[in-house]
């Protein structure tokens, strides 16, 4: 696919102007949808993740239990580290379709989405006023956090574990094992690839006899 690095060759690409008016109104409706998804998954990945603190606080406070509190926080940390790629993914998406309406809404609505106001206008120490932060920037990091918290629950449960030899304690060197090729795949397949976008699409033609 060829490379677009300049305004008139992305113009270019749409017909005339009203392809680019429905290409621009099709933008602001997907980074609409896109923002709704984003929050579901959030809430979605909250479920989980308290539901998995929960079960480590239970296995704490009744019958502590190196094993299942090593499955139970790699679980919160596989969850945690799957929010995480989750939510930078979005952002992803999300930039993409408001880059797609920064280029298009000039010629339709002027600079309407683009014109924000000045970060000087607000002061971060004036606690009862607006501050430009960004909404899914904190979520973000607030997703981190929860992945550091479990590293540590995490090697703290291992730590109380048995894992020599291999054989008396093949629990935990298995939930181990399982948890890193978790993240591994996580990392290496959970990226969206351009060859995914290119591919033909095929129909298979069926005939269908009447009885």
């Amino acid at each position: 696919m060829k490379k677009v690095d300049d305004i008139n060759d992305y113009k270019a690409l749409f017909v005339d102007e009203k392809v680019r008016e429905s290409a621009l109104k099709q933008a602001l409706d997907i980074r609409k949808f896109e923002i709704e998804l984003y929050w579901k998954r959030t809430a979605y990945f909250w479920t989980l993740i308290a539901a998995t603190f929960a079960g480590y606080v239970a296995i704490q406070s009744k019958n502590p239990d190196a094993d299942l509190s090593l499955l139970v926080s790699s679980i919160g940390l596989c969850f945690s580290i799957g929010w995480y790629f989750v939510n930078r993914g979005s952002k992803y998406w999300q930039g993409n379709w408001e880059r797609h309406v920064d280029l298009l809404e000039n010629e339709f609505s002027g600079p309407l989405y683009k014109l924000t106001p000045s970060h000087t206008e607000y002061r971060f120490l004036k606690l009862n006023s607006a501050y430009p932060f960004s909404v899914s920037r904190v979520n973000q990091i607030l997703s981190l956090f929860v992945v550091m918290i479990w590293c540590v629950l995490v090697v703290s449960s291992a730590c109380r574990c048995s894992w020599l030899p291999m054989q008396n304690n093949l629990f935990s060197w298995s939930i181990a094992v399982l948890v890193l090729i978790c993240i591994f795949s996580l990392a290496a397949f959970g990226r969206t690839k351009r060859t995914e976008d290119n591919k033909t699409i095929c129909f298979e033609c069926r005939e269908y006899k009447s009885h």
